[in-house]
């Protein structure tokens, strides 16, 4: 049997509680991990994208190459669970953007721009 409360108290009420952030340490393994296997730089572009940005796994998975905007240097951020949706700027646009085409061209794919 499902058993529904209401949650009682003041609209801005403030979470007290402790939060739990990751050390230096474990972000550089957190990171180290996505430099791994066999798509490497794809795992590790997601694993900074989704700590720079705070972005949830589903947030992630959905995100398009449409939502990336090389020329502005912006990111569009589909937020879920009733969170605002916004354009976050791109750290180190111009250089990620010469690497990703440098790496294609080796390949013999083929890049827009």
């Amino acid at each position: 049997m499902l058993v529904m409360r209401a949650v009682t108290g003041p609209a801005n009420a403030v979470d007290n509680r402790p939060k739990n952030f990751l050390t230096e340490a474990e972000v550089e393994n957190f990171l180290k991990a996505g430099r791994k296997g066999r798509h490497k730089v794809r795992n590790f572009a997601m694993l900074l994208l989704a700590f720079r940005h705070g972005l949830r796994v589903s947030e992630l998975i959905n995100m398009r190459m449409a939502d990336v905007d090389l020329d502005t240097g912006r990111l569009f951020v589909r937020r879920l669970k009733g969170s605002l949706s916004t354009s976050h700027p791109l750290a180190e646009t111009r250089k990620l953007h010469a690497r990703a085409r440098k790496a294609a061209h080796k390949k013999g794919a083929l890049i827009a721009r």
